[in-house]
């Protein structure tokens, strides 16, 4: 496949994603960030109980990340939302037990409108911290909060449990 044209980055650490999923036996599952679909195949692989939603504005991405779905037989397990996580996010009613936000530089508004979205000792991993900061900027910041997240950094990603 030429993934030029879509300008996503497969996540380095899809490893990491399978495991966390395996290790928390997480049922529902947020991607914010669908890319061309690599580390929701890895989300997927996890657990095969496990159902994961996942976003990406680009329709392209989608449509490239539906034939990997395929080609890796989780489709099943995947439904897709095309659209901004500004729009798609607000139509979530249900409590996530993990969240991969993926998005291209993590933004702080989506910080509390993700806790709210998951469940008590659920996990949110948030990748490309250190694209447009190298602090993480106030996101990072905002994670780093010990009275509500119990946050670890491997790389550009944070590991978050709430704690509350």
């Amino acid at each position: 496949e030429h993934f030029e044209d879509c300008g996503a980055m497969p996540y380095a650490h899809g490893d990491l994603l399978a495991s966390n999923v395996a290790a928390t036996h997480a049922q529902t599952i947020l991607e914010v960030g669908t890319g061309i679909g690599y580390s929701t195949v890895c989300l997927a692989l996890g657990n095969p109980q496990a159902h994961i939603y996942t976003i990406d504005k680009n329709p392209l991405h989608i449509e490239l990340a539906k034939k990997y779905f395929k080609e890796f037989n989780v489709e099943n397990q995947i439904t897709t939302h095309t659209g901004t996580a500004e729009d798609i996010l607000p139509t979530f009613t249900q409590k996530f037990d993990l969240i991969f936000y993926d998005g291209f530089v993590p933004q702080r508004k989506f910080v509390f409108q993700l806790y709210n979205m998951l469940k008590t000792g659920g996990l949110l991993i948030s990748t490309n911290l250190f694209l447009a900061e190298k602090s993480g900027g106030k996101y990072l910041k905002m994670l780093k909060d010990e009275a509500i997240w119990q946050t670890e950094i491997v790389d550009d990603t944070a590991f978050s449990v709430k704690k509350s």
